[in-house]
């Protein structure tokens, strides 16, 4: 049967096979589909961050020396729409601990007036296969938030357990960059 036989394109554009094979490519991709919803909303759905927490950061490095070993502590409120969240939150402690570079070991508190204001928001990657991850960036100080100066910081997280994050934070203030720990409360 050649290309140019008649019979060879009534069998090739069969009406009967060409509704058989559509119907049955529609019916499997809404199924697919659908299981892909069902699964993002119930099975695999994002981790919840929405309430308040508190993140300390310990910088590993920075280009003075002062900041490369001020640990800071923040607490935040976040809420949380999907996948995407955004908060706000202040500034609540610095801490120099005792060190080489003789710098005097230092724990000061701010309360009230004296406390910094952050805004916070950022984005949560939801993986099926590998571990959720956290992008956040947050903007302290400056005009509105008090502070010499506006600053920025990122932090990359992963989750240890629902209750407890960490990972890595990479800030303007001198070019710091460390470790941070998020716990809820």
């Amino acid at each position: 049967m050649s290309a140019f036989d008649k019979a060879y394109w009534l069998e090739v554009l069969n009406p009967r096979d060409i509704i058989k094979t559509t119907t049955q490519t529609i019916v499997g991709t809404v199924l697919i589909g659908s299981f892909f919803m069902v699964a993002s909303d119930y099975i695999f759905p994002a981790p919840n961050i929405h309430g308040r927490w508190v993140f300390t950061t310990k910088p590993t490095k920075a280009q003075s020396p002062k900041h490369s070993i001020m640990q800071l502590t923040y607490t935040i409120r976040i809420f949380q729409e999907g996948n995407k969240f955004k908060g706000v939150g202040e500034k609540i402690k610095a801490e120099i601990p005792n060190n080489d570079f003789g710098i005097t070991p230092l724990v000061e508190h701010y309360n009230g007036r004296s406390r910094v204001k952050i805004e916070i928001e950022g984005y949560i990657e939801n993986n099926y296969f590998a571990q959720d991850k956290i992008k956040v960036i947050y903007t302290e100080g400056g005009a509105s938030g008090k502070g010499p100066r506006a600053s920025v910081s990122i932090q990359n997280l992963t989750f240890n357990t629902s209750d407890d994050l960490a990972g890595h934070f990479d800030s303007t203030i001198s070019d710091t960059v460390g470790n941070v720990v998020w716990k809820k409360h």
